[in-house]
């Protein structure tokens, strides 16, 4: 046989070509040789598996631990039972919300003045309407000749004949040769800051073409020779600049305008009384009243403002309530320009404090609501209330009942897990046997492969001891004789209950009506002592938790982990990158031993073809001879 036969036969054998010499199916044998070699690999990925699950597990239960912990830590705290109940005998007088230290207390109030803030209102309307027409922008100079130099102008029933002298005009030149035209008519041209030609007037009037010469096109007005320009009826826009309402006539003002120097300053007082002062300026040219109102609202010194179309009035408000400026207004103006006192006509109305008496005593505050005892009081309007205090019994008992079903709720899950079932005959199945199963049949596979992980666990032992430990230990050194959850009605069930506690509802009550006190230190009392067993039994019912809760989290970490950590390095995860490692290099020796025995097969093979070729090569040979 030659050598290129041989290359042959090696190139097929590196592609696992099966059995071209023998007819044998060599990819079928290597995977029965090969099932035998995994089996250790697929044990390891089942372990790998099932510590993935335990994982799963223990943080599961962590976060369970973690609930009950933070609720733990609310019923250590004093306000979780200084909590009252507030009733107003007219609530439109006034309201009330108090804290806990405020238990048993009655407020007889007779509100005569409720609190207001300073105000600044216009004295009368800020606009006057004015029928406005305005033409395109005009580019000077404007040719006026023989052939362009007329238009009428209608006023009511009256129409004029306005003839202009040729020339070439500025904007302004033209706004001044009508303005000698029309006088008496009671219209008024003018240029506004983007060059346009404005006609003004108190009255209804329209501009309409001349027979022959009309002027209008040159204007700014492109009027048909059978249709007119008619003026329309404005008042206040807020977002034009304030000098073209001024000079339109709609705002009053300077007549020139305010130009770019618009300027005042205004001075609040804050409760405290500290005045907040700020300077403005600006461009009347451009600027709007709305962005003189915005801007004086986001400058910081407590104002809010507003125009009112149906009032024509603008208003500027105190943020703060009360008499905040005991020389003077609570707003006070500086004017330099005359914009506040001549176009926005502001007069300011001081704030006044509300005054009342509260059980006898007279006296005032600068805001409606305010606080005395620990009672925040909200005075609505004047007249006379009745504000009355107390424990609210029915609020403590429902936090003490949802926390002993929170205690249950866990006890509960702890002993499932402790208890429930192992089905050891149930491990992971391998990629193999997946493929040969449906997902509802892998579904249950893994649901009893699952079962039972932390089943007869020693952390989950502890803490279930450590918090029937923590519920049952007697409290040592309390003021009262309430020194354990017996003596305010809850008490553990059966011994094959698993420390399930049951609550006498009635007693409960009773307890924290009679004992409110007692009942708090109870859950809540804390010592000071260095001695772990001393400090323990010391402590409240609520803060023993809470620290067990702690300490079995952290124990649960420690061996778990936690999915917030960016690395793993609990007991549980060491182990798994352990036996991920082992994995990987059983997975390359598998390969390897893989490879091997194509390379036999591909030998044999090679081997029975010499062989073939061989005994072909001697059948003809003695076919040869015995031809001779």
């Amino acid at each position: 046989m030659g050598s290129s036969s041989v290359s042959s036969l090696n190139n097929l054998s590196l592609l696992r070509v099966n059995g071209l010499a023998t007819g044998i199916d060599t990819e079928s044998l290597v995977q029965q040789l090969m099932a035998a070699q995994r089996a250790p690999l697929d044990r390891l990925k089942q372990q790998r598996q099932t510590l993935e699950w335990t994982q799963e597990a223990y943080r599961t239960m962590n976060t369970t631990l973690l609930n009950f912990r933070n609720a733990a830590a609310s019923m250590r705290l004093q306000s979780s039972f200084l909590i009252n109940k507030v009733s107003s005998s007219n609530e439109s007088v006034a309201t009330a919300t108090a804290s806990g230290s405020a238990i048993g207390s009655v407020y007889d109030i007779n509100v005569t003045q409720l609190a207001s803030a300073a105000k600044a209102i216009s004295s009368n309307g800020i606009s006057n309407e004015k029928y406005v027409l305005t033409g395109q922008a005009i580019t000077a100079p404007v040719a006026i000749d023989e052939s362009s130099n007329s238009f009428k102008l209608k006023v009511g029933n009256e129409t004029y004949d306005v003839s202009l002298d040729n020339g070439n005009y500025t904007a302004e030149e033209l706004a001044g040769a009508i303005n000698d035209k029309i006088s008496g008519s009671g219209v008024t041209a003018f240029v506004a800051s983007d060059g346009k030609l404005q006609f003004v007037s108190d009255s209804q009037f329209e501009l309409l073409p001349a027979t022959e010469n009309d002027a209008l096109s040159k204007l700014g007005f492109d009027v048909a020779a059978d249709s007119s320009a008619k003026a329309v009826l404005k008042g206040i826009d807020l977002n034009e600049s304030i000098d073209l309402m001024i000079k339109e006539g709609r705002l009053n003002g300077p007549s020139g305008g305010y130009g770019t120097n618009l300027s005042f300053a205004i001075t609040t007082y804050n409760q405290d009384g500290t005045p907040l002062s700020k300077q403005f300026t600006f461009d009347a040219t451009k600027q709007s009243l709305q962005d003189i109102i915005n801007t004086v609202q986001k400058a910081g010194i407590g104002l809010s403002g507003f125009y009112d179309e149906a009032s024509d009035k603008v208003m500027f408000t105190s943020k703060y309530t009360g008499k905040t400026n005991a020389n003077g207004a609570g707003i006070e103006f500086s004017d330099s320009t005359g914009f506040i006192s001549s176009t926005l006509n502001l007069a300011v109305t001081d704030g006044q404090n509300a005054k009342f008496t509260i059980n006898g005593l007279e006296t005032e505050r600068k805001s409606n609501t305010f606080v005395i005892n620990s009672v925040t009081f909200t005075l609505k309007s004047a007249g006379a209330s009745t504000i009355s205090i107390q424990q609210d019994t029915d609020a403590i008992v429902t936090k003490i009942k949802d926390f002993v079903n929170q205690y249950n709720d866990i006890l509960d899950k702890i002993n499932t897990a402790l208890t429930e079932k192992r089905y050891r005959d149930y491990q992971p199945l391998t990629d193999e046997q997946k493929e040969a199963m449906t997902d509802k049949q892998i579904e249950q596979w893994e649901e009893k492969a699952k079962s039972g992980l932390l089943k007869s666990d020693s952390l989950l032992y502890k803490t279930f001891y450590d918090l029937r430990n923590a519920i049952t230990t007697p409290v040592q050194g309390t003021t009262g004789d309430l020194n354990s959850l017996s003596k305010i009605g809850i008490t553990t069930g059966l011994w094959y209950e698993n420390g399930h506690l049951y609550i006498d509802e009635t007693k409960l009550s009773e307890a924290v009506a009679n004992d409110p006190d007692g009942v708090m230190q109870l859950f809540t009392k804390t010592s000071t002592s260095t001695d772990k067993t001393q400090a323990f039994n010391e402590s409240g019912i609520a803060q023993r938790l809470y620290t067990v809760l702690g300490n079995a989290i952290d124990s649960i970490t420690q061996k778990a982990g936690s999915t917030s950590s960016l690395v793993d390095n609990s007991m549980l995860g060491l182990r798994m990158r352990d036996i991920d490692t082992r994995i990987t290099d059983m997975q390359d020796r598998l390969n390897d031993i893989e490879n091997r025995y194509y390379q036999q097969f591909a030998a044999m093979e090679e081997a029975i073809n010499n062989m073939n070729a061989q005994s072909a090569w001697l059948s003809q040979q003695l076919s040869v001879l015995s031809g001779k």
